[in-house]
């Protein structure tokens, strides 16, 4: 029998409006994630951060993303994918809130946390949500395009953060972060309404249709090595890093970092069509942890040509390892009513990254400079990201 977790009789047209809601609320959550970055320096002047603690901002919002990934996926599979996104797009506005009026650490702390909850709960439902949406032969470009919702977020927070922030002031982002959660919230509310799942027929038999919980463990331990170099090496400390060692402003930092961001929105759909055509989901992970290695052993450098470089190069990683893994988890979990689960075990591995990477660079780079931290803590990440990437196994589907 041949495999068929999506004929669920909506229309090409009706399933990329779906499409397009998940998306949207996928990007006001990354919006919400990397607002911070390029107003540390702001949150250590105004509400009492250290250069050596900063990191939390980021590394609380990932707390609940570790905590909160297997309950979302459990509460998905009991209530479903509009009440999920619900959960997700009131709990930003409710972050942002608390957040807009924050006047000291534990309170802008909290409010992360809370945000923190969306982000946990969209990372999971999100791709489940994509993923059975969709036939398995257009999962390559489906998640090419999904998968630049964290790049697309990081854009504009990386861009609009400062230039609101220094007009006026940086709680300004929050409130635009509120309005942008609201209509997310109504586009749930009003427009959303997920296709009934029917069971998976994969050829051998039921056996066939068990998870590949090896190769499931494999790719998140892939995801979170990626999220905790990437994460932190550019999405949480590269803004500092320009502003400190190559004297940028706040603006031109943001904008500079938000160049890889840029270049993976055009990328993603790209290596996503190629994906789909060489099924070749593994080969992007390989090909993304082989340029992590590399490219963080010269990120942090004096030279700003090099910088540039890195900028530029950074791109290939950021697009291929996200689609790669995104795209071949469903594959992986072999059954619509696993795919939730399955992703959750990625959401829970990426956001631990991203604690473990915001805290640890930070404090590394505090001790030790920019450059040994890097080589000492995001080259030996994207090394074992590498290794776990070449262990995978897919079973074959019909």
């Amino acid at each position: 029998m041949t495999a068929d977790i999506h004929n669920n009789g909506i229309s090409m047209r009706r399933r990329w409006l779906l499409f397009a809601i998940v998306f949207f609320v996928s990007v006001i959550c990354a919006f919400t994630n990397f607002k911070a970055p390029p107003l540390f320096i702001y949150l250590i002047d105004d509400l009492g951060f250290t250069q050596a603690n900063i990191g939390w901002v980021m590394s609380m919002f990932s707390l609940f993303g570790v905590i909160l990934a297997f309950p979302a996926g459990g509460i998905l599979a009991k209530v479903g994918y509009k009440p999920s996104l619900t959960i997700i797009t009131v709990c930003m506005t409710v972050g942002c809130v608390l957040g807009a009026f924050s006047n000291s650490v534990p309170v802008f702390l909290v409010s992360r946390m809370i945000e923190g909850i969306a982000f946990a709960f969209a990372c999971v439902v999100a791709p489940a949500a994509v993923a059975t949406l969709f036939p398995r032969e257009k999962q390559g470009l489906v998640m090419g395009i999904y998968a630049t919702w964290s790049p697309v977020g990081m854009i504009i927070a990386f861009n609009a953060s400062p230039a609101l922030a220094g007009a006026m002031g940086w709680q300004s982002v929050w409130w635009l972060n509120i309005v942008l959660a609201i209509i997310s919230l109504l586009l749930v509310a009003l427009l959303y309404k997920h296709p009934e799942q029917k069971p998976i027929k994969i050829e051998g038999g039921e056996s066939a249709g068990k998870p590949n919980w090896k190769g499931i463990v494999l790719a998140s331990l892939v995801m979170g090595l990626f999220a905790m170099s990437y994460g932190s090496g550019l999405g949480s400390f590269y803004p500092t890093f320009l502003q400190e060692v190559h004297g940028m402003s706040a603006q031109s930092a943001g904008f500079a970092t938000s160049i890889t961001s840029i270049l993976n929105v055009i990328l993603g759909p790209i290596i996503g069509i190629i994906s789909d055509k060489l099924q070749a989901r593994k080969g992007l992970m390989v090909l993304g942890m082989v340029g992590i290695s590399i490219l963080f052993t010269f990120a942090f450098s004096s030279s700003i040509g090099v910088v540039w470089t890195f900028i530029i190069l950074m791109s290939i990683p950021a697009a291929t390892v996200p689609t790669g893994v995104f795209a071949i988890v469903p594959n992986l979990a072999h059954n619509p009513a696993k795919v939730g689960l399955a992703m959750a075990s990625v959401i829970m591995v990426q956001n631990l990254g991203i604690v473990i990477g915001s805290a640890g660079f930070g404090a590394l780079n505090t001790s030790l400079g920019w450059n040994t931290a890097s080589l000492y803590f995001l080259v030996p990440a994207g090394i074992l990201g590498l290794v776990c990437a070449l262990l995978i196994r897919e079973k074959k589907t019909a």
